[in-house]
């Protein structure tokens, strides 16, 4: 975490270009379910051990302001700012926001987290079974 701090701080400032591409691809109902997803493991304790739903409302709150509070909206545009600038030209910026911007572009936003949902559960159904039997065909033969 202290080493990407570092290059963070030894970055350029970013342009307009790449913080107007951090804030298309990132709007504000998207952070939101990037803080929703960081704090769900934290709710779903909560509600294990928690049966009191006028305690349970308090608590999701104060996790949900906890949460904003750790990860600003703000700082999470700078950092997308950052790493996109660092990566792509002004004009190669220009090109993605044109396209982020564009209908295809949106939907294409839209659908993401749902697309990578579905490609995820499909991982979770092969890996482990896979990933087993790729461990005893890497087990070197016994004496």
């Amino acid at each position: 975490m202290i080493l990407i701090a570092l290059l963070l701080a030894a970055a350029p400032a970013p342009t307009a270009e790449a913080r107007a591409l951090a804030k298309a691809i990132t709007p504000v109902q998207r952070y939101q379910g990037m803080l929703e997803q960081l704090y769900r493991p934290l709710l779903a304790s909560a509600q294990q051990r928690e049966r009191d739903s006028a305690r349970l409302e308090q608590i999701a709150r104060q996790v949900r302001d906890a949460a904003a509070k750790a990860l600003p909206y703000d700082d999470l545009l700078e950092w997308t700012a950052q790493v996109y600038g660092a990566h792509f030209s002004a004009g190669e910026l220009k090109q993605l926001l044109k396209f982020y911007e564009s209908p295809l572009g949106r939907k294409y936003l839209d659908l993401q987290p749902q697309v990578n949902n579905e490609l995820f559960a499909n991982v979770l159904q092969v890996f482990p079974q896979r990933f087993e039997a790729a461990m005893k065909d890497a087990q070197p033969p016994k004496p």
